[in-house]
């Protein structure tokens, strides 16, 4: 389920990042939590779904959102982590 993937990555990946991107972690992993719900099956997502993210993320706080949640993810289903479109001009991967 997505609150187990998003608990593992933030168990192994995020505890490598800066504060400042753990933080960013923190707050995008609660977004897609509240968006598409904890027991979603990740392999359900799809680009309409990735698009209703970016949409929400770009209406900022009014929607419930702080401004700190990145505008990229790892675009479902690439195995590769990176993001081919929608992102704030970073890989997707950690920067520090």
């Amino acid at each position: 389920m997505l609150e187990t993937l998003l608990e593992i990555y933030g168990e192994e990946v995020t505890p490598t990042k800066t504060p400042q991107s753990r933080q960013r972690d923190g707050a995008t992993m609660a977004m897609f939590l509240k968006l598409f719900g904890r027991d979603r099956r990740p392999e359900t997502l799809s680009q309409r779904d990735w698009d209703r993210f970016i949409r929400e993320r770009r209406a900022g706080p009014t929607h419930g959102f702080g401004p700190d949640v990145p505008l990229y993810l790892p675009t479902p289903g690439t195995p590769s982590g990176s993001s081919s479109h929608h992102h704030s001009g970073a890989s997707g991967r950690s920067r520090g």
